[in-house]
Formats: structure tokens, C-alpha cells, sequence
């Protein structure tokens, strides 16, 4: 009888030491993966921290390029001619009044004269329009003296003519640079954004 009692009494334990250790081993695996999330929220707060850690040294990396570009560099403008002109004199100064840039604020649309502001080479090129049945000659100068000229002729055809002239030139600071007609025109000019005069520094 004793045989039989320790016999139940051995099973039971031993059922009870497997539980014992099958909860001790799914606990084991709880934290494992407890660990496991835990160690990936970590991985997660240190890419964000990185990226807006290279966020930042770009913003940095972008301001400095910026600052490092030579105040010069920018001078540059662009304008058209919003209206037709009907009654252009000899030697008129074309106000090119629609600006579309001027890096520098050196090109001035009331009076149409571009005023360096820094020593340098430049470029400059303009295109004048001409309507149905009239032409115009036109000029760049330089503080007064002409340094190129163009010509859009529509005169004996029913149709449009665009001439376009370039220069490259050096300029010191004070230096005026505009566009005027010349003496053989029919005083007529095409508006309308056609007609442009733009420019900016080389070096």
C-alpha cells in the first residue's frame, strides 16, 4: 500500500516539476520578447534622432553655400515691355517697365537704365517686336555711346519681325547701360511682353 502511495505521490510531483518548468521557459520567452520590442523602440528613437540630426546639418550645409556666393555673383535682371509705343522720338530710352527679375535691384524700369553696381563683365541682350507695317532700329549704349544695335523690320509685310542683339562688356561701378531707338524707325514698338531687355554679370 505505501508502494502505491509513493508511486502517485512521485507522479504528481514530477507532472508538477514539468509545469513548473514549461511556465518558467513561456516566461523566458515573454521577456525575450519584451526585450525584443523594447530594443526596437530604441532602434526607432535613434534613426528619427538621426534624421533630423542630417535635417538640420543640410539646412547648415544649404546656409553657408548660400553665404559663400559672392555678392556680385547675383547681379542679374530681366524685363519686358508691357504696352506698345506708338510715338517713339529719335533716340528715345526704351523703358522696359514689366520686371521680371533684378537680382541687385540695378536695373531701374522708371527711367530704363541699368546701373552697375559692381565692377565686372556683363551681358546683356534685348529683343524688340514689330507689328504689322512698321520697323525700329534699336541701340545699347554704354554711358552714351553705342556699343550695338539691331533691327526689326515689318515694314513691307503684313506679319511680325523680332530682331534680338547681344553685348559683352566691361563696366565699372557707376557705368549706365540702356536701350533707345535709333533714327530710322516708324516710331512704333510691340508691347505685350515681345520686346525685352535683359542682363547679368559674368565676373
Amino acid at each position: 500500500m505505501n508502494f502505491f502511495i509513493n508511486f502517485i505521490l512521485l507522479f504528481l510531483f514530477q507532472n508538477s516539476l514539468s509545469d513548473a518548468v514549461e511556465d518558467t521557459k513561456f516566461q523566458r520567452l515573454e521577456h525575450a520578447v519584451y526585450e525584443l520590442q523594447q530594443q526596437r523602440l530604441e532602434d526607432v528613437r535613434r534613426i528619427k534622432s538621426l534624421e533630423n540630426e542630417l535635417s538640420l546639418q543640410n539646412r547648415r550645409t544649404r546656409l553657408l553655400l548660400d553665404s559663400a556666393v559672392p555678392e556680385h555673383s547675383r547681379v542679374s535682371f530681366m524685363a519686358h515691355l508691357s504696352k506698345d509705343l506708338s510715338r517713339v522720338g529719335n533716340n528715345h530710352t526704351i523703358h522696359f517697365d514689366r520686371v521680371i527679375t533684378n537680382n541687385g535691384q540695378s536695373y531701374n524700369p522708371l527711367d530704363g537704365i541699368f546701373h552697375t553696381p559692381v565692377t565686372g563683365t556683363y551681358v546683356f541682350i534685348w529683343t524688340t517686336t514689330n507689328r504689322d507695317h512698321s520697323f525700329m532700329n534699336s541701340e545699347l549704349l554704354k554711358n552714351g555711346v553705342r556699343v550695338a544695335r539691331a533691327m526689326s523690320d515689318a515694314m513691307d509685310h503684313t506679319d511680325y519681325a523680332v530682331a534680338t542683339s547681344f553685348a559683352v562688356i566691361n563696366l565699372t561701378v557707376g557705368d549706365e547701360v540702356w536701350i533707345q531707338s535709333g533714327t530710322w524707325h516708324s516710331s512704333a514698338l510691340a508691347g505685350d511682353d515681345y520686346s525685352s531687355f535683359a542682363g547679368w554679370i559674368l565676373n
